[in-house]
């Protein structure tokens, strides 16, 4: 939604500003977004000296939101657009501190928040004639945020925000976009009010996280805008100005027009040292690199992810000291969505939303039911687990809907360093004991490779309820 919002051929709005072209530029976006953000006074464009202000007041009030909700205020800010030939605005966001609290005492406890983006400033180029932001980026110097609910409590910061985008215009007034996104530090602490109250001899009960960087590249091709903007306005007038609900013939037909979503889509995201907070002590991460690609969001749905995790460090305080040797020092994981008929999921979640009134007793179970039967979704996996005296491997498949049903194939090396080191501690460690009893029933059911390594050939069938490991099998499925 940020990359594009269409609007049809017009003429180069007229230089230096004029009141007509701030009228043009407010009715494209009323026409793309929904005209209530215009009457409701939330966006404004007015003509100053060679450019134009647009300014934004987005807030619960503003909209006209009930105000014993959930409610909400972003400060006001305004952006600066200058024409640079026919059709075409330079964008600048002067350099502003953006400021947004909330409350929401609808949960069972209060929740409420603040979130500060420090000295923001960013440009960039945009196509009037599609509203396309063809470059675009934005840069915080830093960031606070506050969070509680009931008694517990969490305050973060971070260091300096950079977001980059930028959109071409391509075959059927479709586009493809980037953004990235960095954050160079971030820090959060999270925990119960009522550590203030204990005496300092005790500590207090919160965690803290900690990354020296995050970074996340996000790429689409072939989105679909005009189906994507003119659902966004339908739904926002529709919501925004009442009656609140849409008919299905209605929603039908916005899903029609924004599917298939895209082309091609992928998401890559980096950490860089990582330390998680748990309640016992922060667990540690040298990198974590995940990604997800897919390809095809309509019908036939295929989605692939990664996983790499290396310089994993679990505190004592977390593990005892003998389970230090279980902690893996890299992990990887591969996994394959295929076939995920995405159409007959919305379909279902088209009907549910729309039934009106309370389902008769088994009646939403059958819809779903119904839906589900019709997709033949696989998941596929690899996977490996490695420390410095074992490694683990793992690859399989398994069916997703109606019932979760497949095979995979294990195989691990070092099992008997474990066992021994199970065995030392089991002397004097009751969950030690227990460990090593699961090892040895691990062990009896492995076969051995021809390259000393145990394997487990697994299959399982959930709607059966049973697992069968090389041969034997087990749960309530195997009872004859």
């Amino acid at each position: 939604m940020m990359l594009a919002i269409g609007l049809p051929g017009k003429p180069a709005v007229a230089e230096p500003a004029t009141d007509g072209g701030a009228r043009e530029i407010t009715d494209a976006l009323g026409r793309n977004l929904g005209k209530v953000w215009i009457d409701k006074g939330v966006i404004s464009v007015k003509p100053d000296g060679e450019g134009y202000d647009l300014a934004l007041d987005i807030g619960s009030a503003k909209l006209g939101l009930p105000g014993d909700g959930m409610t909400f205020s972003l400060k006001p800010f305004t952006l600066r657009l200058t024409p640079k030939g026919e059709r075409r605005f330079a964008f600048e966001l002067p350099k502003s501190t953006l400021e947004l609290t909330y409350r929401n005492p609808a949960l069972f406890f209060s929740e409420e928040g603040s979130r500060r983006l420090v000295n923001c400033s960013g440009e960039g180029l945009l196509d009037l004639d599609a509203f396309l932001v063809s470059e675009g980026n934005l840069q915080c110097e830093s960031s606070t945020a506050s969070n509680s609910v009931g008694v517990f409590g969490g305050e973060g910061k971070t260091g300096l925000i950079s977001l980059k985008l930028a959109g071409t215009a391509v075959a059927d007034g479709n586009i493809d976009g980037r953004i990235s996104y960095e954050v160079s530090s971030f820090v959060e602490t999270f925990g119960a009010k009522i550590g203030d109250a204990l005496p300092t001899s005790l500590p207090k009960p919160e965690m803290t996280t900690k990354v020296d960087g995050i970074r996340h590249d996000f790429s689409v091709s072939g989105l679909r805008k005009a189906g994507l903007t003119t659902a966004f306005a339908f739904l926002s007038d529709r919501f925004l100005r009442g009656p609140g609900t849409a008919t299905r013939a209605e929603i039908e037909a916005l899903a029609k027009g924004v599917m298939p979503l895209w082309s091609n889509a992928s998401l890559k995201s980096h950490y860089e040292n990582l330390s998680w907070g748990t309640p016992r002590g922060p667990i540690k991460f040298a990198v974590i690199d995940a990604a997800m690609k897919s390809e095809g969001l309509v019908e036939h749905t295929d989605l692939d992810g990664t996983l790499n995790v290396s310089g994993m460090q679990v505190p004592g305080t977390v593990l005892p000291s003998w389970a230090a040797i279980l902690v893996p020092e890299k992990i990887t994981l591969d996994t394959r969505l295929k076939d995920l008929d995405l159409e007959s999921l919305v379909d279902g979640a088209i009907e549910v939303a729309t039934r009106g009134g309370s389902p008769v007793p088994g009646e939403m179970h059958a819809l779903l039911l119904r839906v589900f039967s019709n997709n033949r979704a696989t998941l596929a996996f690899d996977a490996t687990a490695t420390a410095s005296d074992y490694d683990i491997k793992g690859q399989g498949m398994t069916s997703i809907f109606p019932s979760q049903g497949g095979k995979a194939i294990i195989s691990a090396a070092g099992v008997d360093a474990i066992d021994a080191v199970l065995a030392k501690a089991a002397v004097s460690d009751p969950m030690s004991r227990r460990a090593a009893l699961g090892v040895a029933f691990l062990k009896g059911l492995a076969k051995t490779g021809s390259d000393g390594r145990l394997i487990w050939n697994v299959e399982f069938e959930r709607q059966m309820s049973k697992i069968t490991v090389n041969g034997q099998s087990f749960g309530p499925g195997t009872r004859q």
